[in-house]
């Protein structure tokens, strides 16, 4: 398995275009960087509601989209990721485009890859704040992604 950790062009290619649900949303990759993850959405017909704003679950899918490729992107290939629990919050509706914005700081990746050491298995709690284009809070969501270490066989 490939290590891609800082690679954008993996990551992006992961969730632009071989993820089909972000794929089929229209989710684009604007940035990775350490500890920051942006992503994006641009409003069309599919994925919007009949009063024209952005529908709650492309939403919800750009959120979740959006803490799976902060995970990726702090471990790679050390860690297997999946969704637990989503906690989120719809601010206010919308019709422009939007970013998603997840980060994790760099003592909760040190922290998550000492535990995936020690135990093999860890918890992260992921905010995701979508915002649009004048920067006004869309959605909030505390993502939990489960963790396994990708050297560990099922028990």
């Amino acid at each position: 398995m490939t290590d891609v950790r800082g690679d954008l062009e993996s990551i992006k290619s992961v969730i632009e275009e071989l993820t089909p649900f972000t794929k089929k949303l229209g989710v684009r990759v604007v940035s990775i960087a350490a500890g920051e993850v942006v992503l994006a959405l641009e409003p069309d017909a599919t994925n919007m509601t009949g009063l024209r704003s952005l529908h709650p679950g492309a939403l919800f899918g750009l959120a979740e989209a959006a803490a799976t490729s902060m995970a990726v992107a702090a471990l790679g290939s050390v860690a297997l990721a999946a969704t637990r629990q989503v906690e989120i919050s719809f601010k206010r509706a919308t019709q422009a485009p939007v970013r998603a914005v997840c980060r994790l700081a760099p003592e909760e990746v040190a922290r998550l890859r000492n535990e995936l050491d020690s135990d093999g298995i860890a918890d992260v709690h992921l905010p995701v704040v979508i915002h649009d284009k004048g920067g006004q809070a869309v959605v909030e969501a505390r993502v939990t992604m489960g963790l396994r270490r990708t050297d560990d066989t099922i028990r």
